[in-house]
């Protein structure tokens, strides 16, 4: 009995073992799916989109009237709805090498293909609602220049993005997320008048305007989510209701934050860890801080920092 009972244990422990080690290699290498995260997006977008289209609403159409073209007299985003169908993530890379305990980095592979009906549950299928964005574009002025309103269609994103998590003692445990794009994403879509019975063609290949407009976007969001930029979330300000109790922003400082020579020595070995964190006087629990470069005296970060700030007679 006690061999029987021996083996039985030593057979169980190589198989945890086995189990372990191929699925800490294919977290590593490999792309997992996560069919369970889309099923629960899937669902919480019905109820999350109203809210997203009309955010989107309220910060693209300013940026819109106030960066419109030459040759158009106007540019508006007067409807942007997304649809029923959730973005999908394909794949998820785990990070499972890293020195710090209280970190997780993950790569997300990314899609939005709203038109693609073939993974949505026939029961979502009802009721469904396609993506609707129009731009109203006005050229000249007068009858001449009456709006003409754009629909955009065949809207189709796919981008590869990082999530970092930094862990803490602090319900919810999680301190700060950060999000980027490793790469810039994949945007198409094509730009039809309403009613393209008439029309029928792709306005986007007028000359210039689908550069225009993909330039833009990429320099709106670049600054934010681009790498080495990254969009940071302090978790645990929001669920604390700290964020709350600061009033609205006068505006963002934009730190261009290059390089740095001739630092002193901070360890035995001659060198330091250098790092660069800005906030200001009357808010010190906001800042902004660069990447920290291990072991010289003379980094380089080549980063962009964007710092809000609350107050025009502030100190940075």
């Amino acid at each position: 009995q006690w061999y029987r009972n021996s083996i039985t244990r030593y057979r169980r422990a190589v198989k945890d073992d086995i189990e372990r080690a191929h699925e800490r290699a294919t977290i590593t290498r490999t792309l997992e799916s996560v069919g369970w995260l889309n099923e629960f997006v899937t669902r919480f977008w019905l109820m999350f989109e109203p809210s997203l289209s009309r955010m989107v609403i309220d910060i693209v159409d300013p940026i819109l009237a106030q960066s419109t073209p030459g040759f158009l007299d106007s540019l508006r985003l007067t409807t942007f709805t997304l649809g029923t169908k959730a973005p999908r993530i394909n794949g998820v890379r785990t990070y499972s090498e890293l020195e710090d305990r209280n970190q997780i980095v993950m790569d997300w592979h990314a899609s939005f293909t709203p038109n693609d009906l073939s993974d949505v549950p026939p029961v979502l299928r009802e009721n469904r609602v396609n993506p609707k964005v129009v731009l109203t574009v006005r050229v000249g002025k007068g009858f001449i220049g009456a709006g003409m309103p754009i629909l955009v269609e065949d809207m189709v994103f796919k981008g590869k993005m990082q999530v970092k998590l930094q862990l803490g003692p602090v319900f919810p445990h999680v301190r700060t997320a950060e999000v980027c794009f490793l790469e810039r994403p994949t945007i198409d879509f094509s730009l039809k008048p309403v009613g393209g019975d008439t029309f029928g063609f792709d306005i986007a290949h007028i000359p210039g305007l689908r550069t225009f407009i993909l330039d833009m976007m990429h320099s709106t969001i670049g600054p934010m989510f681009y790498a080495p930029n990254r969009f940071k979330i302090d978790v645990e300000q929001l669920i604390s209701g700290a964020v709350a109790n600061i009033p609205s922003a006068k505006g963002v400082l934009v730190v261009n934050m290059r390089s740095a020579r001739g630092l002193p020595k901070m360890d035995t070995f001659g060198k330091a860890d250098p790092y660069v964190n800005i906030t200001t006087v009357k808010h010190p629990e906001l800042s902004v801080k660069t990447e920290v470069i291990e072991k010289t005296l003379s980094p380089a970060w080549e980063q962009k920092l964007f710092l809000l700030i609350y107050s025009k007679t502030d100190t940075v």
